[in-house]
């Protein structure tokens, strides 16, 4: 979860901060923006005095359009907790947009009251919607929020069942009919029960029979040659190892590729999720050096840039002619000294014999 904070300092409800009985919410509602467009910054901008203001301008870019939250304008009365969505980098990130413990217009009223307000004030927050047909962005931020929602379940004390949609909380008679996000989690086979159970997860300790070594920001030597564009995906795409660092870790031991890295190295192309035990401490040994006579694992017919080997080269004897970016990339020759070389390939590709 990456939570960053800009408060809508000039939206009426953070003007008037009427504060939650006993300083705490009593659950959580998700919301969807309705709206094809997933950058934060068509809803959260800093306004001219803010604390941080060029900063969060060159994280979220400039809101060209005057359309953003952070105003006081008549019959404006829409103001959440928080929104996720993407930054001026296409990153996904979470933006806290008012005090967790001040009440929110975030859901309107139904015929038994409303989450909006005391006593059943509720934290609520927005995901900024594409065109819902993209499971790659789909994934990626409700993954943000159900981390968004565990945090807040740590914070204060309640647990997943705490949890509702805007369109769960208008059939409660708690909120205006919506049917956000449901409509969404449908078109990938989800629904609201499947996002509980994600938030349930990542409260649950892992069993010490799938433990993690690693921990987000570690750098890390990866060796293996496929990233994956969701930590469940079943085709991965073709990338050149090295020097990365671990940007997230999701649920080890339950998902396929439970690790996502993004180069760092000169010459790597990682930025997606990767199985375990495809990479090492950055500093451990290589595992190659100069001289070792290698040759292609089974299978293997690129190289590491990605182009295609000769017919003859999977089957020829090589040797080692230089260990580069840390290992995850050797230069190969089928002589052992001469200055001929017949490419470099991924050190994963390689086995020695």
């Amino acid at each position: 979860m990456q939570l960053k904070q800009c408060y809508l300092i000039e939206n009426d409800c953070y003007k008037q901060s009427v504060k939650m009985d006993g300083g705490k919410p009593k659950g959580i509602v998700v919301h969807s923006t309705a709206a094809n467009n997933k950058t934060l910054k068509r809803y959260v901008q800093p306004v001219e005095g803010q604390e941080n203001r060029q900063a969060i301008l060159d994280d979220l870019g400039k809101n060209g359009n005057g359309n953003h939250w952070n105003q006081s304008k008549a019959g404006f009365q829409k103001c959440v907790h928080a929104f996720i969505g993407v930054n001026a980098a296409g990153e996904v990130e979470t933006y806290n947009t008012l005090p967790f413990d001040v009440v929110c217009w975030g859901c309107s009223s139904g015929k038994n009251g409303s989450y909006n307000y005391n006593p059943n004030a509720r934290v609520q927050f927005e995901i900024c919607e594409d065109d819902l047909q993209d499971e790659t962005y789909f994934d990626a931020v409700m993954r943000e929020a159900q981390a968004f929602c565990a945090y807040l379940c740590k914070r204060y004390g309640f647990t997943e069942q705490e949890i509702c949609s805007h369109n769960e909380a208008g059939k409660a008679g708690m909120a205006s009919t919506h049917t956000d996000p449901d409509y969404w989690l449908a078109n990938f086979g989800k629904d609201m029960d499947w996002f509980r159970q994600c938030v349930r997860d990542l409260l649950t300790p892992e069993s010490d029979d799938n433990p993690s070594a690693f921990k987000v920001g570690d750098r890390v030597l990866y060796t293996g040659n496929v990233h994956y564009r969701s930590a469940n995906a079943a085709t991965g795409y073709e990338c050149v190892g090295g020097e990365a660092e671990i940007t997230e870790i999701y649920r080890p031991g339950k998902s396929k590729h439970p690790y996502h890295l993004r180069h760092t190295g000169e010459g790597c192309t990682v930025f997606g999720y990767v199985d375990a035990g495809t990479f090492a401490p950055v500093g451990s040994p290589v595992g190659f050096a100069v001289g070792d006579r290698v040759r292609c694992k089974p299978g293997v017919t690129t190289y590491a840039g990605g182009g295609r080997m000769a017919s003859w080269v999977p089957k020829a004897t090589l040797y080692v002619r230089a260990v580069e970016q840390g290992g995850a990339v050797l230069l190969v020759s089928t002589e052992p000294t001469k200055a001929v070389y017949t490419g470099r390939v991924r050190a994963a590709d390689m086995e020695k014999f």
